[in-house]
């Protein structure tokens, strides 16, 4: 599985749709491909990032705790929702995801 697929399926992995094992690969591509060229371009997948943050910043803080980290995975990614969080975090206080 190349790096494009396996981003574009932890996304919606993370999406709070349905779940991505339930989807094939090329649903995930064309779901996040807006410029319908078959691959997903950094500003494709940033662009549904960025929208999945907004709405997961339930205080509107512009950072993403543990806590509202959570609510963005389903399924078996929830047990790892911790593990993932402090991959994900590079900030120096390690509590929280920012947009930067």
């Amino acid at each position: 599985m190349g790096p494009r697929i396996f981003i574009a399926i932890a996304v919606l992995a993370a999406a709070g749709g349905a779940p991505a094992h339930a989807q094939s690969q090329d649903q995930v591509i064309a779901f996040l491909d807006k410029d319908n060229d078959g691959k997903v371009n950094l500003n494709e997948y940033l662009t549904y990032q960025v929208t999945k943050m907004k709405q997961a910043d339930a205080d509107g803080d512009g950072v993403l705790s543990l806590a509202e980290f959570k609510t963005t995975v389903n399924g078996p990614a929830k047990a790892n929702a911790s593990r993932t969080f402090d991959t994900f975090n590079t900030e120096d206080d390690r509590k929280n995801l920012t947009q930067r």
